[in-house]
């Protein structure tokens, strides 16, 4: 087993129940609405939480000027990273060998990433991208060895 075993599906009624509660900040302190009399689990509380960002998150979009959408997009990743206890979250799209930071947000006592960074500068992670994979880590210590010049960046910021 890789971990915990998943908690049992809840049904519809208990879910909604935890979720009403979840959002009334009654998590723990008995029942809300006369449906679910057990505290929320700590991992039900959890998914909730986060899919309740994720929906923030998502109707922030709906009907937004084009001109706030910049603003908007910093604003999520300050939400994602407070949320998640993140160090920064920044988005960069292709241009030619660059990869060019469109939006970013770092936690106070850490620095942006610079605007601009060459395909020189991240050969592996350019790499990685470039042949359509997708990159997720938790740890610098997850990055191989092929990795060195990334995990060297990532350590100045």
């Amino acid at each position: 087993m890789l971990g915990p075993p998943a908690p049992a599906p809840l049904d519809l009624a208990t879910w909604a129940s935890y979720s009403r509660r979840m959002a009334s900040g009654l998590s723990n302190s008995g029942p809300a609405d006369g449906l679910a009399t057990d505290p929320v689990p700590a991992d039900v509380a959890e998914g909730l939480r986060f899919e309740s960002l994720i929906i923030d998150l998502a109707t922030a979009f709906i009907n937004l000027a084009p001109e706030r959408v910049d603003q908007a997009i910093e604003d999520c990743l300050r939400r994602i990273v407070e949320a998640l206890g993140l160090d920064r979250s920044t988005l960069a799209q292709r241009s030619g060998d660059d990869m060019v930071v469109t939006h970013s947000w770092a936690a106070p006592g850490y620095d942006r990433f610079p605007t601009v960074w060459a395909r020189a500068d991240l050969p592996w992670y350019w790499e990685q991208l470039t042949s359509g994979a997708t990159v997720v880590l938790s740890r610098l210590d997850d990055l191989p060895e092929a990795a060195a010049a990334e995990k060297a960046i990532a350590r100045r910021f």
